[in-house]
């Protein structure tokens, strides 16, 4: 029909499944390659003025782990609250020299699901597998990817695992 609106294709397969209408709730970006995701990763987290939430079963002893890091220390000495979960198992070798920068800057780090406290309680596989970063309750990246170069960019020996992340701006990410 002319002048008439085109839908998404998601959004017409919804409707046409039965699905209630979709309501606005900020912009969606898929990234297509990991140095899309790189990149949006560290623009959120450049961009938090008040808050700065993430977690990740996997904090790498590596470049983008460093990175990571270092930025969020960055924000946490500009007066940004930082807040980042490490799952007990998946993060095991973090030692606490490569959190320490964040530490004395005042930003927070708590371990999700300790694996003694858990075996000790005999629930032993609870695990903490988000990977998520939250900017202000504005803009939100989420995904399969951890803070690790093996997501990023890979090795000499090893691509990057190909995988899946996406960032969203407005009201979803709050």
């Amino acid at each position: 029909v002319p002048g008439a609106q085109k839908h998404h294709w998601l959004s017409a397969m919804m409707r046409d499944l039965g699905a209630a209408p979709g309501r606005d709730q900020g912009r969606l970006n898929l990234h297509e390659t990991a140095g899309q995701a790189e990149q949006a990763l560290f623009e959120i987290i450049d961009s938090a003025r008040h808050r700065l939430y993430t977690s990740t079963y996997v904090l790498g002893d590596d470049r983008i782990g460093a990175r990571v890091i270092a930025r969020l220390a960055d924000k946490a000495r500009a007066g940004v609250e930082v807040r980042l979960l490490l799952d007990g198992v998946g993060c095991l070798p973090v030692r606490a020299s490569q959190l320490r920068p964040l530490i004395d800057a005042g930003g927070h780090v708590a371990r999700a699901f300790p694996p003694l406290r858990r075996l000790l309680r005999r629930q032993s596989n609870i695990r903490n597998h988000r990977k998520l970063l939250v900017a202000d309750g504005q803009w939100l990246w989420t995904g399969g990817r951890n803070y690790a170069d093996e997501y990023f960019t890979g090795s000499d020996r090893k691509p990057a695992w190909y995988d899946l992340t996406l960032d969203v701006r407005g009201p979803l990410a709050h």
